[in-house]
């Protein structure tokens, strides 16, 4: 007998999840009232909001103009490059060579890869799919916007990943585009097929995702374009080469095909329930440190209701595939422009009036003074450093540069707001912290730490 439960068993076990919590509730105006909010913020372009709900796709609207030149109307069937919600897609096609059994997650991933320098022999496949390689980004620091907007050779790029700085595997959580390049190229050495013609076999065909493909095939009139403001109006913000992000960020697709795919992984119809299971597990270190980022998927909890799913960003897009399990609920929310609210926020507000939540808004009062006195002091984030400081029994954020010195709400416990629904939550040992884990719309984002002397790069986590 198969180990796996067959999909049936999936399916029913799914449905009884969902039957045992209250149903969402939708209201196609809360979406419309949603959007409008967004788009009112000028200047501004478009964005696609989709609902699936135990199986049914309630809702799939564009707002706004995919393309402000030639002024076409988003829909729901806009193609939009989902950026780094390619990495679900990636994870799942390592998973799927493990479950026909020519991958093995704790292997060595240079036995998968041979030939490519530099790639240290304690890197296991896992750690490719989780971010704690070491290997960093390949399109970090000042030079990559010098050769960005080329297609880069594979032997350029790997030439790149190689010479890169990084940290020994295993140690640390950090975001690494590298590490899901080098895992398109283990799937095309193990499978034997270009990256692209594997999910296509694997994944999209049977799944019916007829729009889905590799960005850099799409025309561009056939998608959304991305945006930027500057001096208050929108310019083209697409600066980079589709192809370079490969597996780490290079697809397209719609809305819909996104509700098809998160409907698959939930009831097994595209992998086993323990491949599932791998992509949805924290990732956990020698030393007790859990994250919540599994096998190329985010996950959390929004106000107490568990979530899983994906966030993308760049050249002027912002995305998220957010899936509740436990309410039987999936958001997309994807957007052409860089102004405003992320894609995550927006689905956040969103799901709050889905769920019957209440706003988000800081927990009020002041936080303990040993709480303050722990997390005080010099980080370094995505965005770069910034010192956290104690103001009349508040913690202040203050930035380099000059500007103004901002509160950070205290959310309870060792947890500030960085925004509106974002959050941090620091670690705190020996009255001390040195890392927090920073939460948008209830997702993990990324882990900010105490800088260090020499401090100067910060990693693009889309």
């Amino acid at each position: 007998m198969s180990r796996h439960p067959p999909a049936l068993l999936l399916a029913t076990a799914a449905l009884l999840v969902a039957w045992a919590s209250p149903p969402p509730r939708f209201d196609q105006a809360a979406a419309d009232a949603v959007a409008a909010e967004v788009l009112a913020r000028a200047p501004s372009a478009a964005l696609t909001i989709a609902v699936e709900r135990r199986g049914e796709v309630l809702f799939a609207r564009g707002y706004g103009l995919a393309n402000v030149k030639d002024r076409v109307e988003a829909s729901g069937e806009t193609v939009y490059p989902i950026c780094s919600i390619s990495k679900n897609f990636a994870a799942a096609a390592v998973l799927k060579l493990v479950e026909q059994g020519r991958v093995v997650r704790d292997a060595p991933a240079a036995r998968y890869l041979p030939g490519v320098a530099g790639l240290s022999p304690e890197i296991t496949v896992d750690e490719l799919l989780n971010h704690s390689s070491g290997l960093g980004s390949y399109n970090e620091g000042a030079g990559w916007d010098a050769v960005a907007a080329r297609a880069i050779p594979r032997g350029e790029m790997l030439a790149r990943i190689a010479s890169a700085p990084r940290v020994p595997p295993g140690r640390e959580w950090g975001y690494s585009n590298s590490a899901y390049y080098l895992a398109g190229g283990l799937v095309e050495n193990v499978s034997g097929k270009s990256y692209w013609e594997f999910l296509e076999e694997e994944f999209f065909r049977p799944l019916g995702m007829r729009h889905a493909r590799p960005c850099a095939e799409v025309e561009v009139s056939a998608r959304a374009r991305g945006y930027r403001a500057e001096k208050g109006s929108l310019v083209g913000a697409e600066t980079e080469n589709w192809w370079n992000p490969f597996a780490g960020g290079g697809l397209c697709m719609t809305s819909r095909d996104l509700l098809a795919w998160e409907a698959a992984l939930d009831s097994g119809r595209i992998l086993s329930a323990e491949s599932v299971r791998a992509m949805r597990t924290p990732t956990r270190f020698p030393d007790g440190r859990r994250y919540d980022y599994g096998l190329g998927t985010r996950m959390g909890t929004f106000e107490g209701h568990p979530v899983v799913g994906h966030t993308g960003g760049g050249q002027g897009f912002s995305t998220v595939l957010m899936r509740f399990p436990e309410d039987g609920l999936t958001v997309v929310v994807l957007k052409n422009f860089s102004g405003g609210p992320a894609a995550a926020t927006i689905a956040a507000r969103l799901t709050r009036r889905l769920l019957g939540l209440p706003g988000f808004a800081p927990r009020g009062g002041a936080p303990p003074a040993g709480v303050l006195s722990a997390v005080a002091g010099d980080w370094l984030g995505d965005d770069g450093p910034f010192r956290l400081a104690t103001r009349d029994g508040k913690l202040a954020v203050e930035l380099p540069g000059g500007a103004a010195p901002f509160e950070s709400p205290w959310m309870g416990g060792t947890t500030f707001a960085a925004g509106e629904e974002e959050t941090a939550r620091f670690e705190v040992a020996n009255g001390r912290s040195g890392r927090a884990s920073v939460y948008g719309g209830g997702l993990f984002e990324s882990v900010i730490r105490r800088s260090k002397p020499g401090d100067g790069t910060v990693s693009r986590n889309p």
